[in-house]
């Protein structure tokens, strides 16, 4: 117990043991249990409420594109210890697939933006930038939550936000774009040729940052061009409506282009993550 009477728990010494951790990228509470997601090790890691090592999974290669770099995928959300949630690329017509990684059974949902490319061509990429354009590796990126017996993928190429069951059936769908947005991703592609020509990174075409839900519904921070004040919008759980929601006080450049962001579970405070400084702002959550 900390000064204040809260719970603290230590577990997963840094290292590459049993239970160990090299760079968390996940964590999820579940019944009885916390997984965390080891990013360097692709490891999938439970442990009790005490901190106690339960089990430990160690996946090979990317179940979904095997092969296809990075062996590791970049987004994963798990919606139980053994079930995950993981972009596909496209393949098989698909946005993501819900994997068991007990029983490598696999459930492709959502439907492709574009075709499905089964290998990484960095010369094609920076091609594709140099001339402001979205490569075609990238058309299918989404971002992916979950709450209860509901799946949320947001399309990070068109904007559309989709719920799922967590059989993988789509209930409804929303599009999330906002006039602040209107000009976003010619501000991306204007930036890009220009990093391109000097050698410098380049930045994703993306309409949204960070995404969480839970039984109420969906929030997903958006990307906004510079000038606009930080963004959210909101969906409820029935899809009924669109609330947009901006904080004034908070300057967006704070939290760079992957920040995080999240709705405390009694709906009433939001928390902005700056990762690289690892910062959060705590600000009033007006629904």
């Amino acid at each position: 117990m900390d000064s204040d009477g809260n719970l603290l728990l230590s577990f997963g010494q840094k290292g590459q043991g049993p239970g160990e951790l090299e760079s968390i990228a996940g964590f999820w509470v579940f019944d009885n249990e916390y997984l965390v997601y080891d990013y360097n090790g692709f490891k999938f890691i439970s442990y009790d409420y005490q901190g106690d090592l339960i089990d430990e999974k160690v996946v090979e290669e990317n179940p979904v594109n095997p092969g296809f770099p990075p062996n590791i995928p970049i987004t994963v959300h798990a919606i139980s210890s053994h079930e995950l949630l993981i972009p596909s690329g496209g393949r098989n017509g698909s946005l993501f697939a819900i994997t068991n990684i007990e029983t490598e059974e696999m459930r492709f949902a959502g439907k492709s933006i574009g075709k499905h490319i089964g290998s990484y061509n960095h010369e094609e990429v920076q091609e594709a930038y140099s001339k402001g354009e979205i490569p075609d590796v990238n058309m299918n990126l989404v971002i992916l939550e979950s709450s209860f017996s509901n799946i949320y993928s947001f399309q990070q190429t068109t904007g559309i936000l989709e719920k799922f069951s967590n059989s993988g059936e789509l209930i409804w769908e929303k599009n999330l774009k906002v006039p602040a947005q209107d000009n976003l991703f010619d501000q991306i592609s204007r930036k890009n040729q220009d990093a391109s020509k000097r050698g410098e990174p380049t930045q994703l075409f993306a309409y949204a940052k960070a995404m969480d839900a839970n039984k109420n519904g969906v929030a997903v921070l958006l990307n906004t061009p510079e000038g606009n004040p930080v963004t959210v919008a909101r969906v409820p759980d029935d899809g009924s409506r669109l609330d947009v929601i901006t904080f004034p006080g908070l300057d967006q450049e704070e939290f760079g282009f992957l920040g995080s962001f999240s709705v405390s579970v009694d709906d009433s405070r939001a928390y902005f993550l700056n990762v690289q400084d690892g910062i959060i702002y705590e600000a009033e959550w007006p629904i």
